[in-house]
């Protein structure tokens, strides 16, 4: 669930585990965002194609700012898992600058759990 901001701007820390519909309700008021959200919907379809297990969406899409430029996404994948070693359309997915100049957003990717050793 998504709570609500906690000072009128931004969501407070931590991890919001939500559903699409969530994300539409809370995100996709404007224009801007529903252009947004299109895309996004469209990039976490081809993220769950290529098997990545989740997504961190941050940056000002996952604030109240009436106009977000763009889409900043984290894509956690299984350990082991690198640009190298996925078809060309996933890789574009965790390349930062291959993802800038195709879809103008910027991506990062991250293994699963993130730090070796316990969490």
């Amino acid at each position: 669930m998504i709570p609500e901001f906690f000072d009128g701007m931004n969501l407070p820390p931590g991890n919001h585990a939500c559903s699409w519909e969530e994300i539409v309700l809370k995100f996709g008021v404007g224009e801007q965002r529903q252009r947004l959200c299109r895309q996004l919907r469209a990039i976490l379809e081809k993220a769950r194609n290529c098997g990545f297990l989740k997504v961190v969406i941050w940056g000002s899409f996952g604030t109240a700012k009436t106009n977000p430029r763009d889409l900043d996404l984290l894509f956690v994948v299984q350990r082991g898992i690198t640009k190298e070693s996925v078809p060309v359309e996933c890789a574009e997915l965790m390349n930062g600058t291959a993802s800038r100049q195709k879809y103008g957003h910027d991506f990062m990717y991250c293994p699963d759990p993130p730090r070796p050793g316990p969490v």
